[in-house]
Parts: C-alpha cells; sequence; structure tokens
C-alpha cells in the first residue's frame, strides 16, 4: 500500500452542460424531435428513435464502448430510405456514445434544407492534484502454478481416456449438454477410481 499523488479532471462549479437541451422527457418529445432530422436516444429504455418514426434496438456494443443501434425490417420498407441511407442492399446502423442522446442525421437535413442545431458541450473543467491510496497485491507465483496444472489434468483424462476430442453437436444449447456429459463420465470414473466400485454403488444405492 502506498500513496501517490495523482492529476484529476473537475467540473468548474457553476458551469451546466451544454446539451441540456437535448434531454427529453415523455417518448413523444423524443419522437418528435427524431421527425426534425435527428437520431434520438432513449437511455432509460435502450432505443433510438429515428427520423422516420422508426425505433431502432441496440445490435451490440463495440470494443470502444460505443453502442450500435439498428432495425432492418424498418430500413428496407422505409419509404423515405433514401434521405437517410445512400447504401446498397443493407440498413443504417448508428453508433452512439454514453453521455450522447441526439445524433444529427445530415442526409435527412440536406433533403430537407436545414441545418444540425445540436448544441455542443460547453461544460468547463479544471485539474486537481489529489491524494490516493493504491493497494499493490504481489501474486503468489508458485500458487498460480499449481492452479494451472490443476484444471489440466481432468481436460486431458476427457481427452485422451475417455476419447472426447471434439464435439459431435453444433450450437451452444446441444454443445453444453454433451460436455456435460463428458463431465458426468469422468466424476463417475474419478470416483470408481478414488472409493472402489463396490463402495461407490453402496453410496449410490443409499443416496
Amino acid at each position: 500500500m502506498k500513496v501517490e499523488e495523482v492529476r484529476r479532471k473537475v467540473k468548474n462549479e457553476g458551469t451546466e452542460p451544454g446539451n441540456k437541451g437535448s434531454v427529453y422527457g415523455t417518448p413523444e418529445e423524443m419522437l418528435e424531435r427524431a421527425k426534425e432530422g435527428y437520431f434520438v436516444r432513449d437511455p432509460e429504455r435502450n432505443l433510438v428513435y429515428c427520423p422516420a418514426g422508426e425505433i431502432l434496438r441496440q445490435k451490440c456494443i463495440k470494443k470502444n464502448g460505443n453502442i450500435r443501434y439498428a432495425n432492418k425490417t424498418a430500413c428496407k420498407h422505409c419509404p423515405n430510405r433514401n434521405k437517410c441511407y445512400k447504401g446498397k442492399g443493407g440498413w443504417k446502423e448508428i453508433d452512439f456514445m454514453k453521455d450522447i442522446l441526439e445524433k444529427p442525421c445530415k442526409e435527412w437535413l440536406k433533403e430537407e434544407g436545414k441545418e444540425s442545431s445540436t448544441i455542443k458541450n460547453s461544460t468547463k473543467w479544471h485539474y486537481e492534484k489529489v491524494k490516493v491510496v493504491k493497494f499493490i497485491l504481489k501474486p503468489d507465483r508458485e500458487k498460480m502454478i499449481q492452479r494451472m496444472c490443476l484444471p489440466e489434468h481432468p481436460f486431458g483424462t476427457i481427452k485422451r481416456t475417455m476419447g472426447a476430442t471434439f464435439f459431435l453437436l453444433k450450437g451452444l444449447r446441444k454443445v453444453a449438454g454433451e460436455f456435460a456429459l463428458f463431465c458426468l463420465g469422468y466424476n463417475i470414473e474419478r470416483t470408481k477410481n478414488l472409493l472402489g466400485f463396490e463402495k461407490m454403488m453402496e453410496l449410490m444405492a443409499g443416496a
């Protein structure tokens, strides 16, 4: 444990986020804002309203933390598709950071002859030096090596002795069931080797 002095980013007192006007209360207000040519994100329900009035659902979370939204069915049948997506045979995907609530659809605004009115964040920050306590954990190398060796024995026995070198089924649910059978067979074989067949059968009969 040691104490260090670090620099941390602190918001100035009396300043408010500049994008406060882009926070909307009800879904109806968000939808009305979206129809003006914006992608509006509802963080509570984790969805995005598009300018055409459709709802985009979460597709995935990228490695950088951005959340990607899309709606394949709505894009394929959207009558206003040319106003927001210029690609061929695809659909619109929009990425949002966790602290962003709206993004302008530049193509849509250009078709409507409008300009983006998104207010940029004008919050002011400064850095302060603070002292923090850091706990440094030193791992025990011998125990780590022993722990690494322990899991290898069951898998090696299952693969070599039981012949389970690959899975026969496809799909996460089926593979999980197949692996559960491998483990059950290994546990029975291990119990027989430790207790003996007769003792194991007595315990199973009394269970």
